[in-house]
C-alpha cells in the first residue's frame, strides 16, 4: 500500500467532517439536520479510530487493530455471500448494498436504526 494513505485518509476525513459541521448552519428540515448529526457522530468516532491508528503506526492490514474496527461498504456483494439476494430493494443502480466487516465477517447492513 501507499506509505502515507492513512495520514492522507485522515485529512479527508478532516475536512469531510467540516463540511457536514457547516452544513448544520444551513437551513435543513428536522429530518435532514438529523441525519447530518448522526454522520457527523459516526465521522468523529472514524476520524478518533484512524488517529489511533496513525499513531499506533498501523500499516497493515493484517493488523489485529485494522481488523478489528468495524468497516461499512457499499459494494456489489461477492457470489457466494449467503445474503446475496436478500432485500434486492435496498440495492444501488448497479446492484450494490451496504455490508458491514469486521475481523472476517461480513453482514448486510439493511434496516439498522442509529440514533433518536
Amino acid at each position: 500500500g501507499e506509505a502515507n494513505a492513512m495520514k492522507a485518509y485522515s485529512k479527508k476525513q478532516k475536512t469531510q467532517l467540516g463540511d457536514l459541521i457547516k452544513l448544520t448552519q444551513s437551513n435543513l428540515t428536522k429530518g435532514d439536520r438529523t441525519r447530518v448529526m448522526v454522520c457527523i457522530t459516526m465521522d468523529a468516532h472514524a476520524r478518533d479510530i484512524v488517529e489511533k491508528m496513525i499513531r499506533s503506526k498501523v500499516d497493515t492490514v493484517d493488523s489485529f487493530m485494522w481488523q478489528s474496527q468495524l468497516k461499512h461498504k457499499f459494494r456489489v456483494p461477492p457470489s457466494h455471500a449467503r445474503f446475496q439476494n436478500r432485500n434486492l430493494e435496498l440495492r444501488g443502480n448497479g446492484g450494490e448494498r451496504a455490508e458491514v466487516a469486521i475481523c472476517d465477517a461480513i453482514l448486510p447492513y439493511d434496516y439498522e436504526y442509529l440514533g433518536n
